[in-house]
């Protein structure tokens, strides 16, 4: 199924240091993230417990683990661990003002989350 915001994604991931899909649970995120990833993409679940104590343990070297040079991450329910936010502000900032390939998904809106301190502002397109 063709989704209207699938080309509008693709187009804010090569123009935008990041992108951030925020709505309400069962809308399709985690799906249009699965349209959107190609054979070299990453999408890391943070819905799992399995990934998020995997994760948990050093945030910045799991995603970097897990991401290659040419590939685009795009990480689903971030807010479900909440330190990740300063590991992927580390790898934007990694690519300057350049487009970082990143994109989030969550259906909470993050920037309201008390628990999130890195708000990825000036970071992420939403």
């Amino acid at each position: 199924m063709q989704r209207t915001l699938e080309k509008y994604l693709n187009q804010s991931l090569k123009n935008d240091r990041a992108v951030a899909l925020l709505g309400p649970r069962q809308t399709g995120k985690s799906y249009l993230l699965g349209l959107l990833a190609q054979n070299e993409d990453i999408i890391v679940k943070l819905d799992d417990p399995a990934v998020r104590d995997q994760a948990k343990r050093d945030p910045v070297a799991y995603l970097r683990n897990r991401r290659k040079k040419t590939s685009r991450l795009f990480i689903d329910e971030p807010t479900k661990l909440p330190v990740i936010f300063d590991a992927i502000k580390v790898l934007i900032d990694e690519c300057g003002l350049r487009p970082s390939g990143i994109a989030l998904a969550s259906s909470s809106n993050y920037l309201l989350m008390r628990r999130i301190k890195e708000s990825l502002a000036g970071r992420t397109h939403i």
